[in-house]
């Protein structure tokens, strides 16, 4: 069996760089494709493909749902401090009162998860070596590393444009409050089954 892989993190921590870099041969690494869904079979399609693994950064508060809806779905976790990310953020023109929380109780789900879920879990600030990256490389792909292509890639500064990012949340918001709001239930349900603590 071909096993998904996820890569979890907080906003700007390298996980648009990361699935380009898990782009390789036949897979495809996708970026914030949990936009994109409207119901939880739509993830489950997305990663019963083969060769499928996406980076996401708004997956974690339902990371419980990733066995149930693509079992033996590898997770990593890129862990960036949360000041940093918002200091980042801040230089796109992404500010709020309520960003703060947000970051900071989106980093407890990553803790939760790295306490929990078996993972590999790296320091974003480490993501600039190469054995790092040759260790998210081999957890996710079947394949040894390849230096040739991360020589080629780790010089590449690649970036999503966040306020088009924000632009497409904004605009699709009720749908993705929808799913949001179907996979909040299918999560509690979850946790009720399996009668695990609420953090």
């Amino acid at each position: 069996m071909i096993r998904p892989f996820v890569v979890l993190g907080l906003p700007r921590s390298r996980t648009f760089w990361l699935s380009k870099f898990l782009t390789y041969q036949g897979w495809t690494c996708g970026h914030e494709e949990l936009r994109h869904v409207r119901s939880l079979r739509d993830v489950q399609s997305w990663l019963s493909q083969p060769c499928t693994g996406s980076a996401e950064t708004a997956l974690a508060p339902f990371w419980r749902l990733i066995p149930v809806l693509a079992p033996e779905c590898r997770i990593v976790l890129i862990r960036r401090p949360v000041d940093g990310v918002l200091d980042s953020l801040a230089r796109q023109g992404i500010s709020g009162p309520n960003l703060p929380l947000q970051m900071r109780r989106a980093d407890a789900k990553l803790d939760q998860i790295a306490r929990r879920a078996d993972t590999l879990e790296v320091d974003y600030k480490d993501l600039d070596r190469e054995y790092v990256c040759k260790d998210i490389f081999e957890f996710c792909l079947p394949y040894k590393h390849d230096h040739e292509w991360w020589s080629r890639i780790s010089q590449m500064n690649l970036q999503i444009r966040m306020i088009d990012l924000i632009r497409y949340i904004v605009a699709y918001g009720p749908q993705i409050r929808s799913a949001s709001e179907e996979a909040k239930a299918a999560t509690l349900s979850i946790m009720k089954a399996r009668q695990w603590p609420s953090r």
